[in-house]
């Protein structure tokens, strides 16, 4: 059988920490972002860098009422006098979506991704619609909104999640 040797010891000292000292690091480790330049001659571009804050809750939690409220405005103010035409329903479609979408983050609430799905469909041809949905999900910090449109013509179903990124 072989015999190994005993691995060397390593001593390392370091300097003896107080409270005050740890309490400073601590507070540090919430407003630390540091933002460099890169000196890119091919591109001419600088690049940001940020080191994460490790904030686990939102500052501003996604506003329900608010975004149900800008949902709806939208969604009346740009439908009302539409009528359903199989043509254009899939780019009135992407222009409510990218209409809510701007709207939204116009509020301004950091470090939430949204996803919008609108859907619409025609009123006249008695159409059936089951529209359902599955997402990795946190109760404290995500959340949804459902906003449905309809006038003689046509219907609209506007989903809108916000999630937060930890």
């Amino acid at each position: 059988m072989a015999k190994f040797a005993p691995a060397p010891s390593i001593a390392i000292s370091a300097p003896s920490r107080g409270p005050s000292d740890i309490e400073e690091e601590t507070s540090q480790l919430e407003t630390v972002t540091t933002h460099s330049t890169s000196n890119n001659s091919e591109s001419g571009r600088s690049s940001a860098s940020i080191e994460p804050t490790y904030r686990m809750e939102p500052v501003t939690c996604f506003q329900d009422h608010t975004i149900n409220k800008i949902v709806e405005d939208i969604l009346y103010d740009e439908m009302k006098d539409k009528s359903y035409d199989s043509e254009l329903c899939k780019e009135m479609a992407q222009n409510l979506a990218g209409k809510i979408m701007e709207k939204v983050k116009s509020l301004d609430v950091s470090r939430y991704k949204y996803v919008a799905s609108v859907s619409i469909g025609s009123v006249r041809e008695k159409p059936g619609l089951h529209i359902s949905s599955r997402c990795l999900w946190n109760k404290r910090t995500d959340s949804s909104v459902t906003v449905n449109f309809m006038n003689g013509s046509l219907f609209a179903v506007v989903m809108l999640y916000g999630l937060y990124l930890e």
